[in-house]
């Protein structure tokens, strides 16, 4: 039974109101990030306000983006404090961490109507950390900051994180309003649905949805399942398991490529952090319990090294290899330079092809080549938006724009930072198809201001090769 928010409970206490406030930012013109979308924010106000007319102080805490326990400045919720204290029409207090001594204090001298938001809770490592003794201390810590604890952050309330699962262990809690909605919504649609009963399942990964539909399997009468997530399904029997087509959850779609076909073991070692439903996934398939660890001491943190150290020898004997085949490699892009009267030898060459999957997805492929020999950790495949790309030429322009949208993008990265998947620009685009494939990709290039890519069309069933006129 949810616990129900009472105006009654909370009065004259401090509560700790944990939202998601998850919102997109971008770079204005003058530097400073603003948010674009501010639907979460607003999400989360009915619940924010009947705290506040409850008598009640409060303190937020949020997360935004996956900063992975580091201090990322982009990531910071301080606009998100502007904004909120815009909508309230009210003061709110911004502190720069969550732990500090000084955002205790600023918590505990709250006034009954005064809110806190407290920096990005995802700054902490052990908000997400695997280990429950970590989570759990860091919990402890967050339970001095009130004395009563709400959830609401529906983007986040099936994660095992330190603000949300552990910090409700300690605290007297219940449900904000946005919850209480949801789960309201969701028992009318499980417990006694109209028929013939039909959902529509979206979304990229597949370790997230797998409970679901296991669990829907049993109540509906049949599923929809599409976007960057493709499960083949009939009733009772999940038929295929595939990669997702976009998103930055590599480990799901490196297991399901290797284990697809069952035989797996009931221990996995790895060297990163993993979706939590991952293990589910792998037990829906081996048909028992699938364990997966990663070691922080012993022999198995020592196995895990020896196997990693054993791994970049393998890469440098491969990137070896790959030195000794430059010379061939090299007279390859000498002559497509020479063919296309290009200005240098093209050392990035990305292909892009147009496709339909099931008879219904439009999927744009890209291959990579760098120095002449494929890289396939730089392919990738994009959803089309068919509304606004109904045929290839267009479905052309829409995955050029994209793909170069996200070149641009990662040209702002910080010193230091890590680079993105597509930080770097192609010397020459190769698209599937004719003159009009070909001006649709000119077009994109010159709607975003680039004019030193060069791009030609390869009609493969007639071996025609098309230039830009």
């Amino acid at each position: 039974m949810l616990a129900e928010l009472k105006p009654e409970v909370i009065t004259g206490k401090r509560v700790f109101l944990r939202c998601d406030l998850n919102v997109p930012l971008a770079k204005s013109d003058n530097g400073k990030l603003v948010i674009t979308d501010d639907g979460r924010i607003r999400a989360s106000l009915p619940t924010i306000k009947l705290i506040l007319d409850s008598g009640a102080s409060l303190v937020i805490c949020a997360h935004l983006g996956r900063p992975k326990g580091e201090r990322k400045p982009e990531l910071s919720l301080r606009p998100i404090a502007e904004r909120l204290s815009e909508l309230l029409g009210k003061n709110v207090e911004f502190a720069d961490d969550v732990t500090s001594a000084h955002t205790r204090t600023l918590a505990e001298n709250l006034k009954s109507g005064e809110i806190l938001l407290s920096e990005n809770i995802r700054f902490e490592s052990a908000e997400t950390s695997k280990e429950e003794s970590e989570r759990r201390a860091l919990a402890e810590t967050l339970a001095k900051l009130g004395d009563f604890y709400v959830g609401d952050g529906f983007g986040a309330v099936h994660r095992k994180h330190a603000s949300v699962f552990e910090l409700a262990k300690i605290l007297p809690h219940a449900a904000g309003k946005l919850i209480a909605a949801e789960v309201s919504v969701l028992q009318q649609l499980t417990v006694n649905p109209a028929r013939p009963y039909t959902v529509v399942l979206g979304g990229a990964k597949v370790s997230d949805k797998i409970g679901v539909i296991t669990n829907l399997l049993q109540k509906v009468d049949r599923i929809a399942i599409g976007g960057g997530m493709v499960f083949i399904c009939k009733v009772n029997e999940m038929i295929k398991l595939t990669e997702t087509l976009e998103g930055d959850d590599e480990l799901t779609p490196f297991l399901m490529e290797i284990y697809a076909e069952g035989d797996l073991p009931g221990e996995m070692i790895v060297n990163r952090d993993f979706e939590l439903g991952l293990p589910d996934l792998l037990g829906q398939i081996r048909g028992a319990k699938v364990e997966i660890k990663v070691p922080q001491r012993g022999e198995k943190l020592e196995l895990s090294k020896t196997v990693e150290r054993n791994a970049r020898y393998s890469l440098i004997q491969y990137l070896s290899k790959r030195a000794n085949d430059a010379a061939v490699s090299g007279k390859a892009l000498t002559q497509i330079q020479e063919a296309l009267a290009l200005d240098s030898a093209p050392l990035r060459i990305e292909c892009f092809d147009i496709s339909n999957t099931s008879g219904t997805t439009v999927v744009a492929s890209m291959v990579v080549f760098e120095d002449g020999q494929p890289k396939k950790s730089d392919y990738r495949r994009f959803i089309i938006e068919t509304d606004s790309a109904p045929d290839d030429t267009r479905a052309m322009h829409q995955v050029i724009t994209r793909r170069l949208k996200r070149w641009l993008a990662d040209q702002n990265v910080e010193l230091g930072e890590a680079v993105g998947k597509f930080a770097y620009a192609p010397n020459l685009i190769v698209v599937d198809g004719g003159a009009p494939q070909v001006a649709a990709a000119e077009r994109a290039l010159l709607e975003l201001g680039i004019t030193d890519i060069a791009v030609v069309g390869l009609a493969k069933r007639l071996e025609e090769l098309w230039l830009i006129p």
